[in-house]
């Protein structure tokens, strides 16, 4: 009332500010972002996804689409000069670990408990041995192209810096991995472990006395690090606290954990011809990608007050 007050308005004015005011929310309305619809899977172009599976395996080229990330979060609390007290919370995503669970339809879990699309897998590039795959990083400062390669039995991860590069050099064996350092990632029938670790800092995180490891202790039961993963008599995958995997005959449904307060959030993953979708109820929000020789291309949207879609491209070469 104070503002209309101050702004002189007439009774017929209040009708047309009123009116403006309406107009200008339904825009903003009409303007919320959602996915692009026509990059989600639907009707004749859904294909029937594959079996749910628990495979322990490596992952070292870090070309994934994430469908839970992992946060460290720390909580700052600062004394004003007028004495008011302001609490801030910053979140950073957890590194990604090469180690983990597939657990089929390029689905991978990593033991930090990153959760995430394997682009190496869904394209079709794991049985190639030679290929690039890259990406345009715009940052603050400076931008640069992340990329990573495989040429015969060598990996190279490559990611800019505002101030230095960093690039990664991976061996591939018949067993596993060859980091850096002398140190390795062996698989064999009972998991997958580090061996030769000390002390290092492996892809931005830090590998201690006693490293992760994968152990399986069944068929139906895989320990991921701190993740325990098991498969029920019906055929779904609970991953630790986390989510629950369950294959339905169109599409894979995501149950996240609740609280005692409400039930967890679902969403879905479907999948075309070189195309996947990981999508909330009303397939507003989520991720959506599709793929062919030369290029793997993402929407990523998260809120319904995003400005615009996130478009990515990731550029192939074979």
């Amino acid at each position: 009332m104070r503002t209309v007050k101050a702004l002189n308005l007439n009774k017929d004015n209040r009708f047309r500010a009123a009116g403006i005011l309406m107009l200008l929310f339904s825009v903003a309305i009409s303007s919320c972002t959602s996915l692009d619809q026509k990059m989600i899977p639907a009707g004749q172009e859904l294909e029937n996804a594959g079996p749910l599976e628990m495979r322990a395996g490596i992952e070292p080229y870090y070309q994934r689409i994430d469908i839970f990330r992992q946060q460290n979060c720390t909580t700052r609390t600062t004394t004003n000069a007028d004495g008011t007290i302001t609490t801030s919370r910053e979140c950073t995503p957890v590194p990604y670990s090469p180690m983990g669970v597939f657990l089929g339809n390029g689905i991978f879990v990593d033991v930090r408990g990153n959760i995430a699309v394997d682009l190496v897998t869904v394209t079709g590039l794991r049985n190639n041995n030679k290929f690039t795959m890259r990406q345009e990083l715009p940052g603050l400062f400076s931008s640069g192209e992340s990329r990573v390669s495989r040429d015969g039995n060598t990996i190279t991860i490559f990611e800019p810096g505002l101030f230095s590069d960093d690039e990664v050099i991976i061996k591939i064996r018949p067993d596993g991995l060859d980091l850096e350092d002398g140190v390795r990632l062996v698989q064999d029938s009972a998991g997958i472990r580090y061996t030769g670790v000390e002390k290092t800092t492996i892809f931005g995180f830090e590998i201690g006395s006693e490293p992760p490891e994968v152990t399986i202790n069944s068929a139906n039961s895989l320990q991921a690090g701190p993740i325990k993963i098991v498969r029920d008599a019906e055929g779904n995958i609970q991953v630790g606290g986390l989510a629950r995997f369950s294959k339905k005959p169109d599409h894979i449904e995501i149950q996240y954990a609740g609280n005692i307060f409400a039930d967890g959030r679902k969403e879905y993953i479907y999948y075309g011809e070189k195309r996947m979708a990981i999508v909330n109820d009303d397939k507003s929000l989520g991720t959506a990608f599709f793929w062919n020789d030369q290029s793997v291309q993402i929407q990523r949207v998260h809120t319904i007050f995003q400005l615009f879609g996130k478009d990515s491209v990731v550029h192939i070469d074979q």
